[in-house]
């Protein structure tokens, strides 16, 4: 009698306990085989990377990061030539004091580029060091190792923009002929669903790395993002273990709960909105990019999109108090406690959802198609997530120092990496989503020539835009490749290349007819005499006495006068006599002579003599 009391006790403790495991705030931890999906912590690096002007090492542990999962990809698949699945990494968090894992994304990859993923690298008292990833350009073979640049000087525009269809890109250190030179920043009209990344650094321990900037898709055209899990045991380490991720997080959503942690060189979703999380390194995108830590090109681009709203930037900052100030209407952390709210169980409003859900939902997906994955692809992809994970440990091994990470002080060493796995299967010349190239925003917004040889890219290039109003800072080095630094090279600029090299050798025709020139040129030999005339400044003396009988043919002009009857006609020749008055003004020069005396009265009679002489001839 007494035992049945304590059997119905049991039987209700055992319920309750049941119905607490149960329960939808618990549920996920028993279900989930050991893990729980959160909906709030870091973003995969290779779908959004921070930009910091000044690079900062890693962050560095005390605990070694488990080896990393076999991952296998979801049975649904992002439409798209570009798309591919980059796998995931354990990221180190500090709330919890333990890891988690970064679930793998869906990438529709930037054009021109390719994945390099980060890694965990050993330092000195068995610790650990975060090395970032960063999308290397993939026409480069070779990386090089910089010395540290020095402290940024951006300090945002000094002047306006010609018009709101223009955002500031800011400026950046770059390394030429061993040393730092400035790039100031500029105006630019951005592009529709694409998104410019500005120039940054990547510290690692051999030095620092350039990655200069280049265009990726908008969050909406990007690619997929799935949940971070949390493992409550260690189920990763049994054999043969394999980890697909389902939960998929609404990028048309998530860009609403944005933040930034340049000291972890990640961005975080989710409910970062307590005050503690301001002092711990977590910035608003909002505080972010109007400071001068770094840049955010999402909160850029999202404010260039929503242009013509003068309220936007105001009611976003509001909604950011809101959320601050009261924490009910914060979004839930885990999945678990999203579902037990009757809220968020509307697609409008719901964080996350499981990826058949979103994939059937055109609104929530932001308009992005998905096709279903048979096995045997998933299969293979998972074994392509083996090569870059192989690809990461040869980094490691090229840039890893497991005694110390001392930066170089001065020079660059250029060291040749190999091809990433993931931009190798990727056509150069593959489209965006839409098929079509993005196409200049804006009156300013130019596209210059592509030089030749260059192979046509449908979307834009991996390199700088065209600045429509530059800073008016000096600026020592010209950025490099700035003629092809500008986004979607439109084809009427294309055809109308192959033509201009004609123009120019027509231009330089012309000159060819300088030939009858010199015959022109000929001409003006004919002032040959113009020595003679000089003849008598070098002879002064002779010239008289040898001109004397030269004027015998005087009566020539005297024969003349009757065709010219106005008798001034001697005196218009008396020019061509030019010779004669030279004698006259060396004359005073000759005064101290008396030659001239003696030889006048000579000169009278004879010219008397004559004159008597041509009376009787009369």
């Amino acid at each position: 009698m007494k035992r049945q009391p304590l059997a119905t006790s049991g039987k209700i403790a055992a319920l309750a306990l049941a119905c607490w495991l149960f329960s939808p705030g618990k549920a996920a931890a028993v279900t989930d085989d050991g893990y729980e999906i959160l909906t709030r912590g870091p973003v995969h690096e290779a779908f959004a990377g921070t930009v910091t002007f000044d690079p900062e090492p890693g962050i560095i542990i005390d605990t070694a990061p488990p080896e990393a999962i076999e991952e296998l990809p979801p049975e649904q698949q992002l439409e798209g030539e570009n798309v591919v699945w980059i796998p995931g990494y354990w990221a180190w968090d500090d709330e919890q004091n333990s890891f988690l894992w970064v679930s793998g994304v869906w990438r529709n990859l930037p054009p021109g580029r390719e994945w390099v993923p980060g890694y965990w690298n050993p330092v000195m008292d068995d610790r650990y060091q975060w090395i970032s990833g960063y999308w290397a350009d993939a026409e480069q073979s070779r990386v090089s190792y910089l010395p540290a640049p020095p402290r940024s000087i951006e300090s945002g525009p000094s002047i306006a923009a010609d018009s709101t269809d223009q955002v500031w890109l800011p400026g950046s250190w770059v390394y030429r002929r061993n040393d730092y030179a400035w790039r100031s920043g500029y105006w630019s009209a951005p592009r529709e669903n694409w998104v410019y990344v500005p120039a940054t650094y990547i510290w690692t321990p051999r030095g620092h790395i350039f990655v200069d900037g280049y265009w990726d898709h908008a969050i909406p055209c990007r690619g997929v993002v799935f949940a971070p899990v949390f493992f409550h045991r260690p189920v990763y380490a049994v054999a043969g273990y394999r980890y697909s991720p389902r939960l998929v997080i609404s990028v048309s959503l998530f860009t609403d709960h944005l933040f930034l942690r340049p000291s972890y060189r990640h961005y975080y979703f989710g409910d970062y909105y307590a005050p503690g999380y301001s002092n711990r390194g977590y910035y608003s995108c909002f505080n972010y990019h109007n400071s001068r830590r770094g840049y955010d090109p999402v909160y850029a681009y999202n404010r260039w999109s929503h242009r013509n709203d003068r309220n936007w930037e105001r009611d976003y900052r509001s909604r950011q108090e809101i959320l601050r100030d009261r924490e009910s209407a914060r979004p839930p952390r885990t999945w678990a406690a999203m579902k037990s709210r009757p809220e968020y169980r509307e697609s409008t409003r719901a964080l996350a959802a499981p990826i058949e859900q979103y994939a059937g939902n055109r609104e929530a997906a932001g308009g992005q198609r998905f096709r279903n994955v048979d096995q045997s692809a998933r299969e293979r992809i998972a074994a392509e997530t083996r090569e870059v994970r192989t690809f990461g440990n040869e980094r490691r091994k090229t840039e890893g120092r497991a005694e110390k990470t001392a930066q170089p002080t001065a020079g660059a060493l250029n060291v040749d990496r190999s091809r990433s796995p993931i931009a190798s299967r990727v056509r150069p010349d593959a489209r965006t989503p839409g098929g079509i190239a993005p196409q200049a925003v804006g009156p300013s917004a130019r596209v210059p020539e592509r030089p030749a040889g260059m192979a046509e890219r449908s979307g834009p290039p991996s390199a700088r835009p065209v600045p429509t109003r530059r800073e008016a800072r000096p600026e020592r080095v010209s950025p490099p490749r700035r003629e092809t630094e500008t986004p979607g090279v439109v084809p009427q600029t294309r055809r109308t290349e192959p033509t201009r090299p004609v123009e120019r050798p027509a231009r330089i025709q012309p000159p060819q007819r300088t030939e009858p020139v010199p015959q022109r040129v000929q001409p003006p030999q004919g002032p040959q005499p113009m020595p003679q005339r000089v003849q008598p400044t070098q002879r002064p003396q002779p010239m008289p006495q040898r001109v004397q009988p030269t004027q015998r043919p005087q009566p020539m002009p005297q024969r003349v006068q009757p065709t010219q009857r106005p008798q001034p006609m001697p005196q218009r020749v008396l020019p061509s006599q030019r010779p004669q008055p030279m004698p006259q003004r060396v004359l005073p020069t000759q005064r101290p002579q008396p030659a001239p005396q003696s030889v006048q009265p000579q000169r009278g009679v004879s010219r008397g003599g004559d004159e008597r002489g041509d009376r009787r001839g009369r």
